[in-house]
């Protein structure tokens, strides 16, 4: 846990009241260190091509700097036109740190979410 220190008590707060500030649940920054999230980007496969698309390993080199925990290829779960040629709506989904987001974002990935 870490302590808010910016907090700054005006004249007329007491001692009682700076301390319960001190200890009060609600303003203590609480982030986990090991929080993880999914982030994904499309394959690039293509219907009728098999061999098309970029594998797990070789996004994951786009991922420099950051620890990926978990690699998997998922569907988007949504319909697709049957033509060869066409997006598949598969993804290469990574599992990595919370703090590591941004990072992965400015290189094209994005938050997956799972869909019901």
């Amino acid at each position: 846990m870490t302590q808010l220190t910016a907090i700054k008590p005006n004249r007329k707060t007491t001692a009682y009241s700076i301390n319960r500030v001190k200890t009060c649940p609600a303003l203590v920054a609480e982030v986990e260190k090991n929080t993880t999230i999914f982030v994904s980007k499309s394959d690039d496969s293509k219907q009728c091509y098999a061999a098309s698309g970029i594998s797990l390993s070789a996004m994951q080199t786009q991922l420099t700097d950051i620890t990926v925990y978990s690699a998997v290829k998922k569907s988007d779960g949504l319909m697709h036109i049957a033509l060869c040629g066409a997006e598949t709506g598969n993804y290469n989904v990574y599992e990595i740190s919370a703090v590591d987001v941004e990072k992965a974002t400015k290189i094209g990935f994005s938050e997956w979410i799972e869909k019901p």
